[in-house]
């Protein structure tokens, strides 16, 4: 890929077809990968990503990685538009930088190339020695000057100073490479450059974000840090040791990283975008965001962290916008795809998804995917859409594991792995098709055709048992999971992870005290663990509707009620209205299966519905509190506060300890106006559950209102 940018850096000499618009502060500097000859790889994209580096500690300019703009050429060369114009408006540029880099008879001659959004350009040639650290501080010199910057002395000073921070020539390509964010580092490479070079701050700080990402936050701290020590003046180490700190849980050191990181530059989007999600006051969070964005108008995290602080349709809003101006980006189109699912326009979802694949930019195989996220209701689209990609890009993986998943899921695994086969020889080494292809063999109950698969990507045993187990889960095989698992927690108890899912597995299979062990030994190991949380709370709430004697369902309705319960999480409530009617299709008459139904129908907005589900689980289950109330708080949406009452009032009786229970029958007092019986319900809530307080501060003011006016 980076030969193909190289060849199209020849086209930024060419005509400028588009305007870039304000070019004042910030500088927004966008550098790409140089050219030159083969041997001199290192330096192709060595130079460049030292410059973005150095040029990101003056004052009031912003250089993106590298790896950015060159990946956005590409992909505009091959959809057939013009590359200078597309990075030019993409990322709003003051002047892409490019150059050359040839042989010399004391070192290499290094032709810098600048090229403004008029069209204009102009060229400046340095010659340098070939040790990187003394050969990119005259680079970064030069580069300064013909970008008509002028930064103080001290600014250029501390440019130099991080450019200086170079590593040898034989870690410069691996530095180079990861700094640009074009290919993932070998941690190897990246530990043999530190050993090399142990006081080069962009060695250390590369090494420390390696080191985070493999979850050794004490390790990718201890590095960030040294990396600043090393060089005080590198704004980009003491942005990463910010981001650092942020995944380790120290919000104060981190917020106190990006804050130095600004006062060297207050340009530096990635530090301003940080700082953003750790302020708290709304106003504060958003100057901070379009700040960022003002300097790397192509910063998806800003694009999404706006997004998440708006919520709703402004939200939507605010990322089908920035779609529109980055539509190369799987990220938004994800993101816009599931917010609108979790809203529960699963049409929407699908209607944008084809839209959008219909954009030169957009037309890839990781966007086409994203289909395999829509509603099972949408599913013949769904198919539609992968199979348009899977026609453009026959041989991608990723299209067809999302393919083999969705008919998975549908009820025909022989279909998906007849999906899958084909690419066997290709893709036997890509755990995607592993993973997938085992779940097909195991939803067949093909369980040691599919152990065998997976097998074959694990280190070890304990991997394999892992990714079985959670597998076997997928398939609806909650017994053959647990009895996978078993093993598994006996030889790592400390391992949350397995505890959790050994949890999942034991309550799927009815084992219900043992599931309640399982949960509470992986949260006394992680208090904070999603799954276990989860899984404790769904294991809770099906004990108050049947008991503690849960009955396992069948293969197939499992399988169909665990989808429902993850969309039903995630908001997605058309898709988990599906999910619990297949799996009742599966098994009929299970009064658990028509509770959650009912949930889903009550939270998409279609209570009468969701009363015909909780009446048939109630007549499993009379006089259960859990379903009374839910009916009760059903007829109390539709307005029938006669119908309501007498549900709500069983549901107390039958549950005195359900503080919502008390709640909804304060709203139906207080809808039938016995305003009076409604704050005794209210007072009661409160006294189970203080949290309730603040929802009906003000139902409460107005009963109190009514009865000084002498109501009952």
């Amino acid at each position: 890929m980076l030969r193909t940018v190289l060849v199209l850096v020849a086209l930024l000499f060419a005509a400028l077809a588009s305007s870039a618009g304000a070019q004042n502060d910030p500088a927004r500097v966008v550098i790409v990968p140089f050219q030159g000859p083969a041997e001199l790889a290192p330096w192709e994209v060595g130079i460049p990503a030292g410059l973005q580096r150095a040029l990101n500690a003056v004052p009031g300019v912003y250089a993106p990685p590298i790896g950015d703009p060159a990946v956005l050429a590409e992909r505009a060369a091959e959809a057939g538009l013009d590359p200078v114009a597309t990075v030019h408006e993409a990322f709003r540029a003051t002047a892409i930088v490019t150059g050359a880099i040839a042989r010399a008879p004391e070192g290499f001659d290094v032709e810098l190339q600048r090229l403004d959004p008029t069209g204009s350009r102009d060229g400046t040639t340095v010659t340098v020695p070939s040790d990187p650290s003394a050969a990119l501080p005259l680079v970064v010199d030069a580069a300064i000057d013909l970008l008509g910057l002028s930064p103080s002395d001290e600014a250029r000073s501390a440019a130099r100073a991080v450019a200086a921070s170079a590593p040898d020539v034989a870690s410069l390509r691996t530095l180079g490479l990861s700094s640009a964010r074009i290919a993932a580092p070998d941690p190897n490479d990246l530990r043999a450059a530190a050993e090399l070079a142990p006081a080069s701050s962009w060695v250390r700080a590369e090494w420390a974000r390696v080191a985070s990402l493999a979850g050794d936050h004490e390790r990718g701290e201890q590095e960030a840090s040294a990396a600043t020590e090393a060089e005080p003046a590198d704004v980009e180490a003491w942005t990463l040791l910010g981001v650092v700190r942020v995944r380790a849980g120290d919000s104060d050191g981190a917020r106190s990283a990006y804050r130095e990181a600004l006062d060297r530059n207050p340009s530096h989007a990635v530090a301003r975008v940080g700082l953003a999600g750790l302020t708290s006051g709304a106003e504060d969070a958003e100057r901070e965001l379009a700040r960022a964005l003002d300097a790397y108008p192509r910063l998806v995290e800003a694009h999404l962290q706006r997004a998440e602080r708006q919520g709703g349709a402004r939200a939507l809003q605010s990322l089908r916008s920035a779609a529109d101006r980055m539509p190369d980006s799987v990220a938004l189109h994800r993101e816009i795809v599931r917010r609108a699912i979790a809203a529960g326009d699963g049409g929407g979802a699908a209607s944008y998804l084809r839209d959008a694949v219909q954009r030169p930019l957009a037309r890839v195989p990781a966007v086409y995917a994203l289909a395999a996220e829509l509603p099972a209701e949408r599913g013949d689209e769904a198919l539609a859409i992968l199979r348009e990609g899977a026609s453009a890009f026959p041989d991608d993986v990723g299209l067809a594991v999302a393919e083999a998943r969705l008919l998975r899921r549908g009820g025909d695994p022989v279909a998906a792995e007849e999906r899958l086969r084909p690419l066997e020889e290709s893709a036997q080494s890509d755990l995607r098709w592993i993973n997938e292809t085992a779940r097909a063999l195991l939803a067949q109950g093909r369980t040691e055709d599919g152990r065998a698969l997976l097998a074959t990507a694990a280190e070890d045993d304990a991997t394999t048992r892992y990714n079985l187990g959670q597998a076997l889960l997928e398939a609806g095989l909650p017994r053959a999971a647990a009895e996978e698992l078993a093993p598994l927690v006996d030889a790592q108890p400390n391992d949350a992870d397995a505890w959790a899912s050994y949890g999942v597995a034991l309550a799927g299979a009815g084992r219900t005290d043992e599931a309640r062990a399982a949960f509470d030994a992986a949260l006394d190991l992680a208090p904070d663990h999603g799954l276990a949380l989860r899984g404790r709370n769904r294991l809770e709430e099906r004990v108050r509707i049947g008991g503690d004697a849960v009955d396992p369902l069948p293969q197939e309705a499992q399988a169909a009620f665990d989808r429902g319960l993850t969309d039903l999480e995630q908001g997605r409530f058309d898709a988990a209205i599906v999910a619990f009617r297949q799996a009742s299709d599966a098994a009929p008459d299970r009064a658990v299966i028509d509770f959650y139904l009912g949930n889903a129908l009550q939270r998409s907005g279609d209570p009468r519905r969701a009363i015909e589900a909780y009446e048939r689980a109630a007549d499993v289950y009379p006089g259960n509190g859990t379903l009374l109330n839910n009916i009760g708080f059903a007829w109390l949406q539709l307005g029938r506060y006669d119908r309501a009452l007498p549900s709500l009032r069983d549901a107390v009786a039958a549950a005195p300890e359900n503080a919502r229970a008390h709640l909804n029958l304060g709203l139906t007092f207080y809808g039938l106006s016995r305003y009076g019986d409604a704050l005794g319900s209210w007072d009661r809530a409160i006294e189970l559950d203080p949290n309730l307080e603040a929802s009906i501060a003000d139902a409460r003011r107005r009963a109190q209102d009514r009865i000084e006016g002498g109501a009952p």
